[in-house]
């Protein structure tokens, strides 16, 4: 076990929230998904090592979020001595258009991987082929008042993997 100090930098800037753009692709498409870059010290057990390979004209979808209305959390879970994390990642897509209500109704049952990015610019990846995510809840509101919002409110989970750190290539597929 590698253990380091955890130390703060007087005046470090610690942004929060995510950018308002994410990135999705289906599991059945990754046909290489890096490693950790190794196990001598904390930060790379969690970050990846690496770019996620697909296969011809696969690759990431870009789905974009109404910044202020998304996050990502992650919590341990679990009983004593057999815990894991469970990784949220909830967001809003304002409009009740059909291509929004059919990408969702076509991810609902699917594997998926994620990429989020906070303002700091960390790359997250929720899930991996192992351990993919998945929508966890998908609900539309019309709204009911001239200033009330208007989409899908969505959420993404994954379970037992930490989230963990990219640095790699985003491919985008072949639209």
């Amino acid at each position: 076990m590698a253990l380091v100090n955890l130390m703060r930098q007087d005046g470090e800037q610690t942004t929060p929230g995510v950018k308002g753009k994410a990135y999705v692709a289906l599991c059945r498409s990754v046909i290489t998904f890096p490693p950790v870059v190794g196990d001598s010290s904390p930060e790379d057990k969690v970050t990846l090592d690496g770019s996620i390979g697909f296969g011809q004209g696969e690759g990431f979808f870009e789905c974009y979020t109404t910044r202020e209305m998304a996050k990502l959390t992650g919590e341990l879970a679990g009983q004593r001595d057999a815990r894991s994390w469970a990784v949220k990642y909830e967001f809003f897509f304002p409009g009740t258009g059909p291509k929004a209500y059919g990408l969702i109704n076509e991810l609902k049952n699917s594997n998926t991987l994620w990429i989020i990015e906070d303002l700091d610019g960390n790359k997250f990846v929720l899930g991996s082929p192992d351990n993919p995510a998945e929508i966890e809840a998908a609900s539309m509101d019309t709204g009911d008042k001239f200033d009330s919002g208007k989409g899908f409110k969505i959420t993404v989970r994954a379970t037992s993997d930490p989230v963990r750190y990219y640095n790699g290539v985003i491919t985008l597929a072949d639209v």
